[in-house]
């Protein structure tokens, strides 16, 4: 797959179908949380994707040793696991749509930590990126916080947190991992991320409980199951190959288009549709369109007053 991402139409066909594959991830867990509480879908869906990568972990074993490298599990927590969690128990207060346009400040973080960290070069046009989905965000979420404060501000608080993660680990895996394969980054981070969420789903849940107990029980295991196999394990190799074909900016861009979907599975699966989400979300990709934005003002005038 690697050779096939060399070529930029390539890498933008890849983009598009991740963000469709993700923005319809919301959706999974909504349907997962009809039987499961938040925690058992978040654990489950890290331990069937982790489980469907362990065959890989023990085929690459002789060229890639378990502690080769320990940025490969600090990863799979950044990119995956707390993510996953987080995420689940946002679903839980808020719209998917809503959720799903939020994920959209992943780009923003993922260029504040790569300006503080590796130094990147940032823009005037990048700042005012920020700027602009932070107000986007608030705009998303103008009637929320009208009507309970408190509760809008705890739900998006997770979204926040999961996308900071986000932001972090596609900076770690270019800085920490750029010589790792993406197959090892994803299987060995997935496969102990699988063997953490199952001590926690079997022995601190009630997930065999419902699982013998509740009607919808099957019906929330098969969309777990979709949101674990394909929106987890095969979307995050795919991303982690795309990463490394690109940038860390380029490939949290899948957000641009992610909201679009999520929005759009959250209307089909009845949810509403108001006009400050329409607003919110143009905006918020406005600022992540400037956050993306190679215009370099910073480093331009550093240089022309260095030339004097």
């Amino acid at each position: 797959m690697a050779n096939w991402l060399l070529h930029r139409k390539n890498q933008w066909i890849t983009l598009i179908l991740l963000s469709i594959v993700w923005g319809s991830s919301f959706i999974y867990m909504k349907r997962g949380m009809i039987a499961f509480s938040t925690m058992e879908v978040a654990a489950l869906r890290v331990f069937i994707a982790g489980l469907a990568f362990t065959p890989i972990v023990l085929a690459k074993l002789k060229r890639h040793a378990l502690g080769a490298n320990w940025f490969v599990y600090l990863s799979g927590f950044l990119g995956n696991l707390i993510p996953a969690f987080l995420f689940t128990k946002a679903v839980s207060g808020m719209s998917t749509g809503v959720v799903g346009v939020m994920n959209a400040l992943t780009p923003l973080f993922a260029l504040l930590v790569g300006y503080f960290w590796l130094k990147t070069k940032v823009s005037i046009y990048n700042i005012i990126g920020i700027i602009i989905g932070i107000i986007g965000t608030y705009t998303l979420l103008v009637p929320d916080l009208e009507m309970d404060i408190t509760n809008a501000l705890e739900f998006s608080g997770y979204v926040v947190l999961a996308t900071l993660c986000y932001g972090i680990n596609v900076n770690l895996i270019k800085k920490k991992l750029q010589e790792v394969p993406a197959i090892v980054i994803t299987s060995y981070s997935l496969s102990f991320s699988a063997l953490l969420t199952g001590i926690f789903l079997f022995i601190e849940t009630d997930f065999i409980h419902h699982l013998q107990t509740e009607k919808m029980a099957m019906y929330s295991l098969g969309y777990t199951a979709i949101l674990g196999l394909l929106c987890t394990a095969g979307a995050l190799y795919v991303f982690n190959e795309l990463l490394k074909s690109t940038s860390p900016i380029f490939a949290a861009s899948c957000t641009y288009i992610i909201p679009v979907f999520a929005l759009l599975f959250g209307i089909l699966d009845g949810e509403p549709l108001f006009f400050n989400h329409i607003v919110g979300t143009g905006v918020i990709l406005l600022g992540v369109y400037l956050v993306n934005s190679k215009k370099s003002f910073f480093s331009k005038n550093i240089n022309r007053v260095a030339s004097k």
